[in-house]
């Protein structure tokens, strides 16, 4: 509520679209790797071994590509602010990276 009194529309939309974006790659990277931990036959552990690794493998590559793609994005959208949106050290492009360790 705070943030529709200090966010301009502009803001705003550029938010938006931005989130849509990272929460369509978060879809794509999650790839059901959780719930295949769960109905595993394997030792657990050498499941979530695995599960870990390959999580930490496809979410560094979706970062990367959604850092490199993020002119292309912006081009798409029409919306030349809004490729900053997935630089490098930025909160809801960097949240692909922190979300890494809570799949632990």
């Amino acid at each position: 509520m705070i943030l529709a009194f200090l966010l301009t529309p502009t803001d705003f939309g550029i938010v938006a679209t931005a989130m849509s974006v990272i929460s369509l790659t978060q879809m794509l990277w999650d790839a059901g790797l959780s719930k295949a931990l769960v109905q595993t036959r394997e030792s657990p552990e050498d499941a979530a071994h695995i599960v870990f690794w390959t999580n930490l493998l496809l979410g560094l590559s979706f970062y990367l590509i959604l850092f490199l793609s993020a002119p292309a994005i912006a081009l798409f959208f029409r919306s030349p602010t809004l490729g900053p949106c997935f630089g490098f050290w930025d909160y809801k492009s960097s949240s692909l990276l922190f979300r890494l360790y809570n799949k632990r």
